[in-house]
């Protein structure tokens, strides 16, 4: 069954060949958030289990064990703190809409308005 145009389904492909041009010249890789979250912890977190589990062994490894140990909690410590300054900066720069504000309170008046007229009672 095909997904509807405009809609993407678990089973698309994420490799596809683009038109650039009027070629078939480029190799496109279209990867889902999904898809670029599993091939990011998989570079990181396969070379981490292998030195965990002392897969790979020499000098750095065991003179830096503790730090590569607690990689992934560094890892999830600095993603917070990106998240929180994200969402701090996004709020601070968020956009007031004035001429929408007085629109909708126009509105809202012409509603309790028409309300009334058939016999609703607001406050």
């Amino acid at each position: 069954m095909a997904a509807p145009a405009g809609k993407t389904t678990t089973a698309d492909v994420s490799l596809r060949v683009v038109l650039l041009e009027g070629e078939w010249c480029c190799w496109r890789i279209i990867m889902t958030k999904l898809m670029e979250w599993l091939t990011g912890a998989v570079l990181i977190l396969g070379p981490w289990s292998a030195v965990v589990t002392n897969t790979i062994q020499n000098e750095f490894t065991k003179q830096y064990y503790m730090e590569i140990l607690l990689f992934p909690v560094f890892l999830v410590a600095v993603f917070g703190l990106v998240s929180i300054a994200v969402i701090a900066y996004r709020v601070y720069t968020f956009n007031d809409c004035q001429e929408a504000a007085e629109e909708l309170q126009q509105q809202i008046k012409e509603a309790k308005a028409d309300l009334a007229k058939k016999g609703l009672k607001l406050d």
